[in-house]
Protein backbone atom coordinates (compact mmCIF):
# COMPACT_ATOMS: atom_id res chain seq x y z
CA UNK A 1 0.00 0.00 0.00
CA UNK A 2 1.38 3.19 -0.94
CA UNK A 3 0.58 6.60 0.95
CA UNK A 4 0.74 9.49 -0.78
CA UNK A 5 0.41 12.65 1.82
CA UNK A 6 -0.42 16.51 1.38
CA UNK A 7 -0.55 19.01 4.29
CA UNK A 8 -1.89 22.31 4.94
CA UNK A 9 0.69 24.50 6.97
CA UNK A 10 -0.20 25.66 10.51
CA UNK A 11 0.73 25.96 14.46
CA UNK A 12 1.35 22.38 14.71
CA UNK A 13 3.51 19.71 13.72
CA UNK A 14 3.59 16.29 11.58
CA UNK A 15 5.90 14.16 11.62
CA UNK A 16 6.08 10.67 9.65
CA UNK A 17 6.64 9.08 6.55
CA UNK A 18 4.88 5.62 5.02
CA UNK A 19 2.67 4.03 7.40
CA UNK A 20 3.07 5.81 10.33
CA UNK A 21 2.22 9.61 11.20
CA UNK A 22 2.10 11.98 13.99
CA UNK A 23 0.30 15.17 14.01
CA UNK A 24 0.47 17.40 17.07
CA UNK A 25 -0.61 20.11 18.28
CA UNK A 26 2.62 21.48 19.51
CA UNK A 27 6.20 22.43 18.54
CA UNK A 28 8.58 20.45 21.32
CA UNK A 29 12.29 21.13 20.67
CA UNK A 30 14.28 20.05 18.42
CA UNK A 31 16.10 17.06 20.64
CA UNK A 32 12.61 15.17 21.08
CA UNK A 33 11.12 15.76 17.50
CA UNK A 34 14.59 13.76 16.60
CA UNK A 35 13.53 11.54 19.00
CA UNK A 36 10.27 10.97 18.07
CA UNK A 37 10.89 10.62 14.41
CA UNK A 38 13.93 8.24 14.53
CA UNK A 39 11.65 5.87 16.55
CA UNK A 40 8.47 6.08 13.70
CA UNK A 41 11.47 5.35 11.22
CA UNK A 42 11.89 2.42 13.12
CA UNK A 43 8.41 0.66 11.90
CA UNK A 44 8.13 -1.51 15.15
CA UNK A 45 5.78 -1.46 17.64
CA UNK A 46 5.46 2.52 16.47
CA UNK A 47 2.08 3.95 18.15
CA UNK A 48 2.51 2.09 21.37
CA UNK A 49 6.09 3.42 22.10
CA UNK A 50 4.92 6.85 20.75
CA UNK A 51 1.84 6.90 23.31
CA UNK A 52 4.88 6.17 26.27
CA UNK A 53 6.82 8.41 24.93
CA UNK A 54 3.82 11.15 24.59
CA UNK A 55 3.08 10.45 28.26
CA UNK A 56 6.20 10.51 29.55
CA UNK A 57 7.35 13.75 27.97
CA UNK A 58 3.75 15.80 28.67
CA UNK A 59 2.98 13.96 32.06
CA UNK A 60 -0.31 12.77 31.05
CA UNK A 61 -1.72 16.30 29.61
CA UNK A 62 -0.95 15.83 25.89
CA UNK A 63 -2.01 18.28 23.74
CA UNK A 64 -4.41 17.63 20.93
CA UNK A 65 -2.78 15.12 18.40
CA UNK A 66 -3.51 12.09 15.96
CA UNK A 67 -1.60 9.34 15.76
CA UNK A 68 -1.83 7.12 13.10
CA UNK A 69 -0.72 3.29 12.26
CA UNK A 70 -1.77 2.51 8.22
CA UNK A 71 0.14 -0.89 8.24
CA UNK A 72 -1.75 -3.67 6.49
CA UNK A 73 -3.72 -5.65 8.70
CA UNK A 74 -3.02 -3.71 11.79
CA UNK A 75 -4.59 -0.76 11.10
CA UNK A 76 -4.52 1.80 14.14
CA UNK A 77 -6.01 5.39 15.16
CA UNK A 78 -5.04 7.33 18.57
CA UNK A 79 -6.82 10.59 19.31
CA UNK A 80 -6.31 13.22 22.10
CA UNK A 81 -7.88 16.59 22.62
CA UNK A 82 -9.29 18.19 19.31
CA UNK A 83 -7.60 15.20 16.87
CA UNK A 84 -9.69 13.76 14.48
CA UNK A 85 -9.41 10.98 11.88
CA UNK A 86 -11.69 11.50 9.23
CA UNK A 87 -11.95 8.18 6.41
CA UNK A 88 -12.97 9.17 2.80
CA UNK A 89 -13.31 6.52 0.71
CA UNK A 90 -9.44 5.46 0.69
CA UNK A 91 -8.44 8.76 2.29
CA UNK A 92 -7.50 9.82 5.76
CA UNK A 93 -8.39 13.42 7.06
CA UNK A 94 -5.88 14.33 10.38
CA UNK A 95 -7.14 17.48 11.78
CA UNK A 96 -6.35 19.26 15.12
CA UNK A 97 -9.29 21.35 14.70
CA UNK A 98 -7.76 24.43 13.74
CA UNK A 99 -7.60 26.84 10.94
CA UNK A 100 -4.39 26.20 8.85
CA UNK A 101 -2.83 28.47 6.17
CA UNK A 102 -2.55 28.41 2.30
CA UNK A 103 -3.51 25.04 0.13
CA UNK A 104 -2.08 21.79 0.52
CA UNK A 105 1.34 20.82 -0.63
CA UNK A 106 2.68 17.65 -1.01
CA UNK A 107 4.76 16.24 1.71
CA UNK A 108 6.97 13.10 1.27
CA UNK A 109 8.03 12.90 4.99
CA UNK A 110 10.11 14.02 7.53
CA UNK A 111 8.99 16.99 9.55
CA UNK A 112 7.27 20.23 9.08
CA UNK A 113 4.79 22.80 10.71
CA UNK A 114 1.08 21.44 10.20
CA UNK A 115 -2.82 21.85 10.53
CA UNK A 116 -4.21 19.56 8.94
CA UNK A 117 -2.78 16.34 7.12
CA UNK A 118 -4.86 14.27 4.13
CA UNK A 119 -3.22 10.79 3.70
CA UNK A 120 -4.27 9.18 0.45
CA UNK A 121 -4.43 4.96 0.42
CA UNK A 122 -6.21 1.59 1.00
CA UNK A 123 -7.81 -0.18 3.72
CA UNK A 124 -10.07 1.01 6.06
CA UNK A 125 -8.62 2.12 8.93
CA UNK A 126 -9.73 0.88 12.54
CA UNK A 127 -12.67 3.26 14.46
CA UNK A 128 -11.07 5.00 17.12
CA UNK A 129 -12.15 4.58 20.99
CA UNK A 130 -15.19 6.99 21.14
CA UNK A 131 -15.19 10.59 23.21
CA UNK A 132 -15.54 8.99 26.57
CA UNK A 133 -11.92 7.11 26.09
CA UNK A 134 -10.26 10.77 24.41
CA UNK A 135 -8.04 11.99 26.86
CA UNK A 136 -8.28 16.22 26.67
CA UNK A 137 -5.69 17.86 28.68
CA UNK A 138 -5.42 20.43 26.21
CA UNK A 139 -4.68 23.97 26.26
CA UNK A 140 -5.01 24.48 22.68
CA UNK A 141 -1.66 24.89 20.31
CA UNK A 142 0.14 25.56 18.27
CA UNK A 143 -1.07 26.03 19.83
CA UNK A 144 -0.97 23.97 22.33
CA UNK A 145 -0.17 23.90 25.60
CA UNK A 146 0.48 22.89 29.18
CA UNK A 147 1.18 24.02 32.64
CA UNK A 148 3.94 21.51 33.41
CA UNK A 149 7.63 21.36 32.98
CA UNK A 150 8.20 19.03 30.36
CA UNK A 151 5.99 21.01 27.48
CA UNK A 152 8.17 22.04 24.40
CA UNK A 153 10.86 24.32 24.59
CA UNK A 154 11.35 27.23 22.66
CA UNK A 155 12.80 26.65 19.12
CA UNK A 156 14.97 28.24 16.94
CA UNK A 157 13.29 29.27 13.77
CA UNK A 158 15.27 28.55 10.71
CA UNK A 159 14.00 27.55 7.32
CA UNK A 160 10.33 26.33 8.34
CA UNK A 161 8.38 28.09 5.44
CA UNK A 162 4.73 28.01 5.66
CA UNK A 163 5.03 27.80 1.54
CA UNK A 164 7.26 24.69 2.03
CA UNK A 165 6.68 22.59 -1.16
CA UNK A 166 6.95 20.01 0.79
CA UNK A 167 9.13 17.59 -2.39
CA UNK A 168 12.04 17.84 0.21
CA UNK A 169 11.25 16.08 3.89
CA UNK A 170 12.24 18.86 6.54
CA UNK A 171 14.06 17.27 9.73
CA UNK A 172 14.27 19.04 12.93
CA UNK A 173 17.44 21.04 12.03
CA UNK A 174 15.07 24.04 11.07
CA UNK A 175 13.47 23.34 14.76
CA UNK A 176 16.61 24.09 16.37
CA UNK A 177 16.94 23.90 20.20
CA UNK A 178 18.96 26.64 21.67
CA UNK A 179 20.44 26.93 25.33
CA UNK A 180 17.29 27.62 27.65
CA UNK A 181 17.12 30.90 28.70
CA UNK A 182 17.81 31.24 32.66
CA UNK A 183 16.37 32.94 35.09
CA UNK A 184 17.55 34.24 39.24
CA UNK A 185 15.00 32.44 41.29
CA UNK A 186 14.10 31.57 44.64
CA UNK A 187 11.62 29.15 45.45
CA UNK A 188 8.42 28.96 47.53
CA UNK A 189 7.65 26.19 50.30
CA UNK A 190 5.46 24.33 47.54
CA UNK A 191 8.67 24.30 45.19
CA UNK A 192 7.34 27.12 42.86
CA UNK A 193 10.42 28.96 40.86
CA UNK A 194 9.55 32.91 41.96
CA UNK A 195 11.81 35.90 40.78
CA UNK A 196 14.80 36.50 43.43
CA UNK A 197 13.94 39.65 44.93
CA UNK A 198 9.60 38.99 45.17
CA UNK A 199 8.47 38.62 48.64
CA UNK A 200 5.57 35.59 47.20
CA UNK A 201 5.40 33.42 45.39
CA UNK A 202 4.07 34.53 41.66
CA UNK A 203 2.26 31.25 41.49
CA UNK A 204 0.77 29.97 44.76
CA UNK A 205 1.19 33.98 46.93
CA UNK A 206 2.70 32.22 49.63
CA UNK A 207 5.61 33.65 51.53
CA UNK A 208 8.93 32.96 50.27
CA UNK A 209 11.64 32.23 53.20
CA UNK A 210 15.06 33.72 53.06
CA UNK A 211 17.53 31.98 50.55
CA UNK A 212 20.28 32.42 48.28
CA UNK A 213 19.13 32.82 44.82
CA UNK A 214 19.38 30.14 41.75
CA UNK A 215 19.88 30.39 38.47
CA UNK A 216 17.64 27.87 37.33
CA UNK A 217 15.65 27.40 33.42
CA UNK A 218 12.85 30.13 33.32
CA UNK A 219 9.21 27.75 34.02
CA UNK A 220 6.60 28.16 32.13
CA UNK A 221 5.16 32.64 33.28
CA UNK A 222 1.69 31.73 32.95
CA UNK A 223 -1.22 31.07 30.37
CA UNK A 224 -3.17 33.30 27.99
CA UNK A 225 -6.84 32.35 27.61
CA UNK A 226 -8.34 32.87 24.91
CA UNK A 227 -12.16 33.62 23.89
CA UNK A 228 -12.53 30.03 22.91
CA UNK A 229 -12.04 29.07 26.26
CA UNK A 230 -8.51 27.45 25.17
CA UNK A 231 -5.62 28.07 27.60
CA UNK A 232 -1.99 28.53 25.54
CA UNK A 233 0.79 28.09 28.25
CA UNK A 234 3.70 30.91 27.72
CA UNK A 235 6.88 28.67 27.71
CA UNK A 236 7.81 30.70 24.33
CA UNK A 237 7.21 33.73 22.84
CA UNK A 238 3.22 34.19 20.74
CA UNK A 239 2.25 35.42 17.54
CA UNK A 240 -1.16 36.41 17.04
CA UNK A 241 -2.53 37.37 13.46
CA UNK A 242 -4.98 36.25 10.88
CA UNK A 243 -1.90 34.70 9.02
CA UNK A 244 0.58 34.75 11.81
CA UNK A 245 4.30 33.86 10.51
CA UNK A 246 7.64 34.23 13.15
CA UNK A 247 8.93 37.80 13.32
CA UNK A 248 11.65 38.29 11.32
CA UNK A 249 15.40 38.03 12.99
CA UNK A 250 13.48 36.15 15.69
CA UNK A 251 16.05 33.36 17.05
CA UNK A 252 12.88 30.97 18.43
CA UNK A 253 9.87 29.31 17.55
CA UNK A 254 6.85 30.80 19.17
CA UNK A 255 3.18 29.40 19.60
CA UNK A 256 1.07 30.82 16.19
CA UNK A 257 -2.35 31.87 16.92
CA UNK A 258 -4.39 32.04 13.77
CA UNK A 259 -7.08 34.43 14.38
CA UNK A 260 -10.89 34.95 13.05
CA UNK A 261 -10.48 36.03 9.12
CA UNK A 262 -14.03 37.33 8.95
CA UNK A 263 -12.65 40.61 10.56
CA UNK A 264 -10.41 42.74 8.68
CA UNK A 265 -9.56 44.38 11.75
CA UNK A 266 -7.90 42.20 12.72
CA UNK A 267 -4.10 41.95 11.22
CA UNK A 268 -2.11 39.38 9.22
CA UNK A 269 0.73 39.55 11.83
CA UNK A 270 -1.26 41.60 14.87
CA UNK A 271 0.03 41.27 18.25
CA UNK A 272 3.43 39.89 19.61
CA UNK A 273 3.65 38.37 23.17
CA UNK A 274 7.38 37.63 24.22
CA UNK A 275 9.44 36.87 27.31
CA UNK A 276 12.01 38.14 28.82
CA UNK A 277 13.35 37.01 31.81
CA UNK A 278 10.88 37.02 34.02
CA UNK A 279 8.60 39.94 32.35
CA UNK A 280 6.17 39.12 29.66
CA UNK A 281 5.49 41.86 27.23
CA UNK A 282 2.96 42.68 24.80
CA UNK A 283 3.66 44.75 21.41
CA UNK A 284 1.17 45.38 18.87
CA UNK A 285 2.24 45.38 15.52
CA UNK A 286 1.16 48.29 13.65
CA UNK A 287 -2.00 46.57 13.39
CA UNK A 288 -5.17 48.01 11.57
CA UNK A 289 -7.48 47.96 14.40
CA UNK A 290 -4.98 48.20 17.35
CA UNK A 291 -4.71 46.37 20.57
CA UNK A 292 -6.40 47.77 23.88
CA UNK A 293 -4.98 46.71 27.71
CA UNK A 294 -7.72 46.44 30.25
CA UNK A 295 -5.93 46.79 33.55
CA UNK A 296 -8.73 45.91 36.55
CA UNK A 297 -9.54 49.70 38.04
CA UNK A 298 -8.14 51.34 35.32
CA UNK A 299 -9.63 52.69 32.62
CA UNK A 300 -8.72 50.64 29.00
CA UNK A 301 -5.69 52.09 27.45
CA UNK A 302 -5.28 51.49 24.23
CA UNK A 303 -1.04 50.76 23.64
CA UNK A 304 0.90 52.56 20.99
CA UNK A 305 2.18 50.44 18.03
CA UNK A 306 5.68 48.58 18.31
CA UNK A 307 6.11 49.66 22.28
CA UNK A 308 6.37 46.49 24.95
CA UNK A 309 4.14 46.71 27.43
CA UNK A 310 4.34 44.51 30.73
CA UNK A 311 1.67 42.53 31.57
CA UNK A 312 0.74 41.11 35.43
CA UNK A 313 -2.03 38.44 35.61
CA UNK A 314 -5.24 39.83 35.40
CA UNK A 315 -4.22 41.76 32.36
CA UNK A 316 -6.63 41.89 29.05
CA UNK A 317 -5.68 42.57 25.85
CA UNK A 318 -8.30 43.14 23.06
CA UNK A 319 -7.48 43.11 19.61
CA UNK A 320 -9.52 44.88 17.34
CA UNK A 321 -12.53 45.17 20.13
CA UNK A 322 -13.13 41.89 18.74
CA UNK A 323 -10.94 39.50 19.99
CA UNK A 324 -9.66 39.15 24.27
CA UNK A 325 -7.11 37.56 25.71
CA UNK A 326 -6.24 37.29 29.27
CA UNK A 327 -3.09 36.61 31.05
CA UNK A 328 -2.91 34.17 34.36
CA UNK A 329 -1.08 32.93 36.40
CA UNK A 330 -2.15 29.77 38.46
CA UNK A 331 -1.19 26.80 40.22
Amino acid sequence: MDVETTYVAGAGVLLGGGFHWLLLDDVPDAAVLDRWFSLIRTGVGVTDRLLSELDRHYRGAQPSLVLVDLTPGQERAELRGRGVVTEQEDDRLLDLGRPGSGAPRPFLGGIVACASARLSCAGALVTPPGPDAIIDGIPAEILASRGHDGAPAQTRVRTVDPDHDGHTSIRSDHLEQPTHETVLAALCPQGHATPSHSPVCRVCQASVPPQEPQRLPRPTLGRLVLPTGEHLSLDRGVVFGRKPVALPGADRWPHLVTLPADSTYLSRVHLHVELDGWLVLARDLGSRGGTTLRVPGRAPERIRANEPHVLEPGNRLDLADVYEILFEVTP
